[in-house]
């Protein structure tokens, strides 16, 4: 009962961090690599919705929720940016992107850095 609830506040966490202000310039690097993160997570079996309506502007999101888990990866210009952003979800931050959401299985998460990495 208490995973669900939890798993209910991290969707709506998720969702109002995809729906709320900001938004990037069309074409920026964070969306390039996006993109480029949102394929590679598509061949790992994800299914990606790309976002550049971000709280924080210049970001790109790409969303990777799963059936059992919340998974919002998150671009932003340079690795400093990354590390001033306060997410409302438990991140980790690889480079200049953020991965956020807790309950994100070692597999799935291991496969996200990977295609960072890529």
């Amino acid at each position: 009962m208490k995973a669900m609830k939890t798993a209910s506040v991290l969707v709506a966490l998720s969702g109002a961090l995809l729906a709320c202000g900001g938004g990037g310039d069309e074409g920026s690097s964070t969306e390039a690599q996006a993109d480029e993160i949102a394929a590679c997570a598509e061949d790992a079996g994800f299914d990606p919705n790309l976002s550049s309506d971000t709280p924080e502007e210049g970001a790109t999101a790409v969303d990777l929720t799963t059936e059992t888990a919340t998974i919002v990866v998150q671009v932003f210009e340079s690795e400093e940016d990354a590390a001033a952003y306060e997410p409302p979800l438990e991140s980790e931050q690889v480079g200049e992107v953020l991965i956020l959401g807790g309950a994100i299985p070692p597999r799935d998460r291991e496969k996200i850095r990977d295609c960072i990495s890529a």
